[in-house]
């Protein structure tokens, strides 16, 4: 018996969502009671009828986010510690002089320092 693993990959979206970033769900806001109430009166039995997890996972995916979407509020990202200049080179090289400050910090010698 053999079991094969395949998977297709979306390459359109693969893509990076750079929005996800600007907000998110302020879930200590949110209306639980009404998240509740309407979860409650779903037919979760006729919701999961079908055989296929994939087709299940989804539709609870899209019941879920429609009803988050409604009643939980959102909250915005203050990005007051990340500057979009500021990328993986400028930690990089702010690591590197640290470490040579340290270096020389320590022992105290100009050779040190060029290192």
């Amino acid at each position: 018996m053999t079991v094969s693993n395949t998977f297709s990959i979306d390459k359109s979206k693969s893509k990076r969502n750079e929005d996800h970033r600007n907000e998110w769900f302020h879930y200590s806001k949110a209306n639980f009671g009404q998240l509740r109430s309407f979860f409650e009166g779903v037919n979760w039995k006729g919701v999961m009828e079908t055989d296929d997890i994939e087709v299940k996972w989804a539709t609870f995916m899209e019941i879920y986010n429609k009803r988050v979407k409604k009643w939980v509020p959102k909250r915005a990202m203050l990005n007051t510690f990340i500057k979009e200049w500021y990328n993986k080179r400028c930690a990089t090289a702010r690591l590197e002089r640290e470490k040579a400050w340290n270096k020389w910090r320590k022992n105290r010698r100009f050779d040190m320092w060029t290192s």
